[in-house]
């Protein structure tokens, strides 16, 4: 294990020399890692901070965060700090930012060896809160004497290498032997290659590290699924249309399984009960809340229905109305208020039945108050009903809370027992009227239900016993928690701890779990290679057994051997090359042995070979292979880039077979052993390899994010630079296995439906074309049929058009002959005619003109008498105007006159008004002198008469002192 950094006096007097500490969001997250977390809340867990092997005399320092969920500011006192013990602490009193963090370092100087085991004491809010410290103490000659001590060697034919010390040089301190505590224990095929400068470190010192924030994960996952329906956070994770498809298809099963609960015979019984007694009015709204009209009874109304969550709340309509609600996330009130305002407190079958027929808006019949009151008691108690039915039993696998948290309500019987205190008429315990008709509810919110079981920390989050029996739950599919009722909460003390840990260990022996290595005291106190052992047995015991299909996965195998036939002879090769692999470790659990062959013979595809579940899934490659396999379009085969191995098989003199299994048995660290395979390999080409496999891990991890139901427990630092977790990645394996099938075989039965239906479309294609075909035949048939009999009558039309053609031609002539002799005639008459009438109109005219010389005099006359008119009229209109503005002067004058006259009037009575009023404010303000002077005497003599008694009393006490004093 790593020592911490040091304390120093420089960073004590920059960072604490204040009375409060601060930090960045990014100092939090990396802290948040690896130092213990206090948080201030209920039922927080107890911080424990390991100082390690520290030598006397030393200074060595730690630090834990201490964690603000809240929304305000917060204030923490260090009470109690063991400093006779050596302990000490940078600061005395730290305020949190709300929804933040502290980091609080304590360090330690051991003055004697020997372990020690110590508290620190916090004040918050009226309230204790403690972190655990202890370490070992050592003198330099223990630790020298114990580094020379022969290291014992395990005699098992399993272990690959030996427990080697390996020497720890610290500035200032005597050389160190340190052993690690765990070992490989995996047997290895012995690879035939050749000897070359290889160093063989297949230890890992940061496992544990590892394993635990994989193992957290799982947990996390475990707990909350995030492609689950409760999940409202949706920009954490990549919609994808697969990821969508698979929320889509939870959110169906959800439906389905409360679609069955409400068609049940149970709750249709109930029904026709609750309809039966509502209609007789033997239960009914009080006639004086109108529901319809009412805006305070209906957000009152809305406010008692959203106690429940969202998602539950949702459920219960969509199943009760059968109709889908449009909302954006899982969390949007706005959304289901406003379908309960339209749908659940008001119907449009009752509005059109009760409608009165005319042009006024809610205007209705006798009688709409009361069915629109029926209505919505009737919805209330289905809801309820169902509800509390769906929770009992578990229809949403996470199994969310069914009321808010921050909600005031926490069972169905107290909200049913609130919507009779405020709208039934003459009830009293509604709820025994309810159970006459077999109507009882029965789920109540307890403290447990409320509780976060997310895992920040899991050296510490387990110990409570809490976050493993629900765990258990969860595998064994107990809804009714049976396990999280016999629970001691909160888990103040250790034997409350023992005792929740005891009963989830006897939980895993009743399910036939073999436990006898593991102590309930050993997880309480933090074992960390016990726990993490214990989770590792679980998951392989329970969820490995549970994704892994057997028989599903070897049909998968012999159905992909089918297609290509190359796989069998590689496999084959490979396997007599190595035999050691038919007596490989993973072949003890008949799951991890199918998921390796299921693994080998996917990759075998592309000529790649699968060895284990740690170094094999290093280059990422693997996973790139598998997810190309099933989903090519979400991985191109083109995407994958080449690897180190790929790069020793270019270059190399080597077979494929020993670069291989070299790989095996090399760490990633020491693999630059390709420039001693051969030295053409320069540093560039393996720094570029080396890029490429990061590149290979990102794109693998991405996609399976995008297809959903994975839990992302790997990094792709834990692959690169280190050797893989074989846990951690079976596990992973065993979820993308499960996933890719599921996957695979909606993909098989999507192909089968599209290929019916092409097929049954060719089909209709195909007889459309005959029948085309057929038409297009025979009419081209009638066509050169036609066109034959045609040919025929045209030579007879052209000869008959042919003489009828010379008939009319001289049929014409004729008849041309004929009209030219007749135009003739009548031309000659008509010009006789014409120059009779122009001599007669020439005799008109010499008559017109001399009548037309006597008019003109006479329209002379005529215009000069109209222009005398006109200027008579005008000098009369402009004569009876100058009266009329006359007139209009003399009335304006008189009208001016009036109104100033008023307007002094009304101004006298204003000051008037005035003068009375500042009159009277002034008696007022005069009285209300008084009035004070008057008080302020009574309380100067009030108060000087208290003074005067207070006095007398004291001089009274004095005077009785000293006679007393006197006296004696």
């Amino acid at each position: 294990k790593e020592n911490l950094p040091c304390f120093s006096p420089a960073l004590k007097n920059k960072e604490h020399a204040g009375s409060f500490c601060s930090f960045s969001t990014t100092e939090t997250q990396e802290n948040s890692i690896t130092a213990p977390v206090l948080a201030l809340a209920e039922f927080a867990s107890v911080p424990w901070i390991e100082f390690g092997d520290v030598y006397v005399g030393v200074v060595q320092s730690a630090k834990f965060m201490i964690q603000n969920p809240l929304l305000l500011h917060q204030e923490v006192l260090v009470d109690k700090v063991p400093a006779q013990k050596g302990f000490s602490v940078a600061s005395e009193k730290y305020l949190i930012p709300p929804q933040s963090a502290v980091v609080v370092y304590v360090s330690w100087v051991p003055e004697s060896a020997g372990s020690c085991r110590e508290t620190i004491t916090l004040s918050w809010n009226r309230r204790k809160l403690q972190v655990v410290l202890f370490g070992n103490a050592l003198n330099s000659r223990s630790v020298v004497k114990a580094a020379t001590q022969p290291v014992k060697r395990s005699k098992s034919n399993k272990q690959v290498r030996a427990l080697r010390p390996i020497r720890v040089v610290d500035s200032g301190v005597s050389d160190v032997v340190s052993v690690p505590k765990r070992t490989l224990t995996m047997k290895k095929p012995a690879a035939p290659v050749r000897k070359v400068a290889v160093r063989q470190k297949l230890y890992d010192e940061n496992w544990m590290e590892k394993e635990e924030r994989g193992f957290s994960r799982w947990l996390n996952h475990t707990f909350c699924p995030p492609e689950d329906m409760t999940n409202s956070d949706s920009s954490k994770f990549n919609r994808s249309a697969h990821f969508a498809l698979v929320q889509k298809q939870r959110e169906a099963t959800v439906r389905r399984r409360a679609v069955a609960l409400f068609r049940g015979s149970f709750v249709s019984e109930l029904m026709v009960r609750l309809e039966k007694e509502v209609g007789e009015g033997k239960l009914m709204i009080r006639k004086d809340v109108s529901m319809h009209k009412d805006v305070g009874i209906r957000q009152r109304v809305i406010e008692l229905l959203l106690n429940f969550q969202s998602v539950w709340l949702r459920l219960g309509l969509e199943t009760i109305y059968g109709e889908l609600i449009p909302v954006h996330n899982n969390d949007d009130v706005t959304t289901l208020s406003r379908f309960i305002s339209k749908r659940f407190l008001s119907d449009m079958n009752i509005e059109l039945e009760y409608a009165t027929g005319g042009t006024v808006p809610g205007l209705y019949r006798p009688g709409y108050v009361e069915a629109m009151h029926r209505f919505t008691l009737n919805k209330f108690l289905l809801l309820v009903i169902l509800l509390d039915q769906a929770k009992n039993a578990g229809i949403i696998e996470s199994d969310p809370c069914l009321f808010r948290k921050e909600s005031g309500i926490k069972s169905c019987r107290d909200l049913i027992v609130e919507f009779s205190k405020w709208f039934l008429s003459g009830e009293g315990d509604v709820t025994r009227h309810l159970s006459y008709l077999g109507y009882t509810v029965s789920h109540t919110q307890t403290v447990l239900d409320e509780f976060d079981y997310t895992v920040t920390n899991l050296q510490s989050d387990l110990r409570d016993g809490i976050r493993l029996v629900r765990l258990v739950e969860i595998m064994t599919n107990d809804n009714m928690r049976s396990l999280s009722k016999a629970l001691r909460v909160p888990p103040e003390n250790k034997t409350r701890k023992i005792f929740n840990v005891d009963i989830f260990l006897n939980a895993l022996k009743k399910h036939h779990f073999s436990v006898d290595h593991f102590h309930a005291k050993d997880i309480v106190e933090g074992h960390r290679e016990k726990t993490l052992g214990l989770l590792w047995q679980l998951i392989l015991r329970w969820k490995v057994s549970a994704l892994v299909d057997v028989t599903r996965i070897q049909t998968e195998i012999n159905t992909i051997c089918k297609q290509f036939k190359q796989i069998s002879s590689f496999i084959e090769k490979d396997e007599s090359t190595h035999p050691e692999l038919l007596e490989h470790t993973y072949f003890n659990c008949e799951e991890v042995s199918v998921l390796l062959q299921w693994c080998q013979t996917i990759c075998a595809t592309k000529d790649v070979t699968v060895r284990n579940f740690s170094t094999s899934f290093a280059d990422g490659k693997a996973f790139c292979l598998l997810i190309n396999y099933y989903h090519p379009e979400l991985l191109p085969y083109e995407s994958i880039q080449p690897t180190t191995a790929d790069l020793v098989k270019s270059k190399s003199d080597l077979s494929h077979t020993e670069v291989d299994a070299i790989m095996e048995d090399t760490p990633y660290l020491d693999r630059k052993w390709v420039q001693v395979i051969n030295p053409l390999v320069a540093e560039t080409e393996f720094t570029a390899a080396v890029a490429r496999e990061k590149h290979n891990l990102q794109i693998s991890f991405e996609s399976i994010q995008s297809l959903g139901c994975v839990p992302h427990i790997l990094r792709v630092s834990d692959m690169i630079g280190s050797v893989p977790d074989e846990k951690l990645v079976i596990t992973f394996v065993a979820y993308l296995c499960r996933r890719l099938l599921n996957s695979s075989s909606e993909m098989r039965a999507a192909r089968a439906i599209q290929q019916h239906w092409r097929s049954r479309r060719l089909s209709r294609q195909e007889v459309m074309f005959s029948t085309a075909v057929r038409t297009i035949q025979r009419c081209f048939r009638r066509y050169v049929k036609a066109r034959a009999c045609r040919d025929k009558s045209v030579q007879k039309i052209s000869g008959a058009l042919l003489i009828q053609k010379c008939w009319r031609m001289h049929r014409c002539v004729t008849h041309f002959n004929k009209q030219r002799a007749a135009v003739v005639s009548i031309q000659a008459a008509a010009r006789s005619w014409m120059t009779r009438l122009y001599c007669e109109h020439a005799r008109m005219v010499r008559v017109i003109l001399r009548n037309g010389l006597i008019g003109k005099q006479q329209l002379e006359e005529a215009r000069a008498c109209k222009r005398r008119t006109s200027a008579a009229v005008i000098v009369q209109a402009v004569f009876r105007g100058f009266l009329s503005r006359q007139k209009f002067k003399s009335a304006l004058t008189r009208l001016h006159a009036a109104v100033r006259i008023q307007c002094f009037y009304r101004c006298c009575l204003a000051r008037a008004v005035l003068i009375q009023f500042k009159h009277e404010a002034l008696l007022k303000l005069i009285q209300a002198k008084k009035e004070q002077e008057a008080a302020s005497q009574l309380q100067c003599v009030f108060r000087g008469y208290c003074v005067r008694r207070l006095l007398l009393q004291w001089k009274n006490a004095a005077t009785r002192i000293q006679s007393q004093f006197k006296s004696y």
